[in-house]
């Protein structure tokens, strides 16, 4: 868990170096690329994606060790 913590401190670090990076560059709009944007959204979600998953195994034990 505390992994998955680090691992999005990490993806909302890259974002903010990455809008200071190209804050001065122009996106092409005709070419339909949202830059590193899609990448992000996609890592954010994989991660809640994990945490869900952890949180739900974690009910599973628990219930299995009450029984």
């Amino acid at each position: 868990m505390a992994f998955n913590a680090v691992l999005v401190r990490v993806v909302i670090g890259a974002a903010r170096q990455r809008q200071e990076m190209t804050s001065a560059a122009v996106r092409d709009s005709a070419s339909g690329s949202t830059g590193g944007g899609d990448q992000q959204r996609i890592t954010v979600m994989l991660i809640c994606v994990v945490i869900v998953f952890i949180i739900c195994q974690v009910g599973a034990y628990d219930e299995s060790l009450r029984r």
